[in-house]
């Protein structure tokens, strides 16, 4: 748990720091308070019972840690949880809110290095150690001006894949997207995107014959360049990442492959993309927003999992939101920094 004196106002400040570099999608499903208020007091409920049920097993926050693919969706629910309550769309006491906040960010803690919500602008998964022994075990390749625009279509087209998947909203689900940034033993900067559920079966039927389940791309930038990585897991620099790339590498369901297979991976990831998201679109009303209650759902499914509980949505949650409107977006909620504060006050003082 982070120094009592210092998280609240470092989660604050990370939020709002993020929040104006977030774009707002006016498309649905790609917003998420349109849908989401329908159901969620249900939806916290049920994390709520999944961090009660983990501590009567007696697991621990980083035993749950290391049982979990990965944690920047955590993050996402931080940021929902609060908001909801303070705008009055969770129904939930302030000591329910304060102990399931207080079970993710333990969560967060046991996971992110130092730099918990990315004040900072890092986020640290990886020790020194790991990092120290992933940098001479992969065998990199130098990053020339073609290659490396050929490996940004790759991730493009991975984090359309993503967003497809999981409605948008829900693309960290897909995995922790951007992380880092680490700095390697002649001081170049080390991001790694991993994505490792690309073909939830669960969610989307046709995804049970796709041959690639997980995609890691390790890039090395030069040294000073500015990288920073927010809350949400978004990066951000101040130079051209092309230009700034000195050398990459690319993992396939955990097999290095050769820089000759990049041109066919992209395309394969690409086609993949463009059908997942023409088939999304082509959707119906009531089936695009089951589909978006469904992904919320299985974005947390691990951790439900572990603590022996059901990820999928219960009726009552699919009955609360059928023939219903879509709602007006959290832009018209009002100042940002009361409607945090307002929460995290309660988290705090419960």
């Amino acid at each position: 748990m982070p120094p009592k004196e210092s998280w609240p106002n470092d989660l604050l400040e990370s939020l709002l720091k993020a929040d104006q570099t977030t774009d707002v999608y006016t498309w649905f499903p790609y917003r998420d308070s349109r849908l989401t208020p329908y159901y969620y007091t249900q939806f916290a409920e049920r994390l709520y019972d999944a961090c009660m049920a983990l501590r009567a097993l007696g697991i621990s926050p980083q035993q749950a840690s290391k049982q979990l693919t990965h944690v920047t969706h955590f993050r996402d629910e931080l940021d929902n949880l609060l908001a909801y309550w303070s705008h009055g769309d969770l129904q939930m006491s302030r000591l329910e809110l304060s102990a399931v906040c207080r079970a993710i960010i333990d969560l967060l803690a046991a996971t992110c290095r130092d730099d918990i919500f990315s004040k900072n602008g890092t986020l640290l998964i990886l020790g020194p150690e790991d990092v120290s022994i992933l940098e001479r075990s992969v065998d990199w390749t130098t990053a020339r001006a073609g290659l490396a625009r050929e490996l940004g279509k790759l991730i493009v087209s991975l984090n359309t894949l993503a967003y497809g998947l999981y409605t948008d909203v829900w693309a960290n689900a897909a995995g922790d997207m951007c992380h880092g940034p680490y700095t390697l033993s002649d001081g170049r900067q080390l991001i790694i995107r991993d994505y490792v559920d690309l073909a939830p079966a669960d969610l989307w039927n046709h995804c049970m014959d796709w041959e690639i389940r997980s995609v890691r791309i390790l890039t090395c930038y030069r040294q000073g360049v500015n990288l920073e990585i927010d809350f949400y897991g978004n990066l951000t620099a101040e130079s051209n990442l092309i230009d700034s790339l000195s050398c990459f590498a690319f993992v396939v369901d955990g097999h290095q492959l050769e820089v000759a297979a990049l041109n066919k991976l992209i395309i394969s990831v690409a086609h993949r993309a463009i059908a997942q998201n023409k088939a999304i679109r082509s959707l119906g009303f009531e089936e695009i927003k089951r589909k978006f209650l469904e992904a919320h759902c299985y974005t947390e499914r691990d951790f439900l999992k572990l603590a022996g509980l059901d990820w999928r949505p219960s009726q009552s949650m699919y009955d609360a939101i059928g023939g219903k409107a879509l709602l007006p977006g959290a832009e018209d909620w009002g100042d940002d920094r009361k409607l945090y504060a307002k929460a995290l006050d309660a988290v705090v003082n419960p």
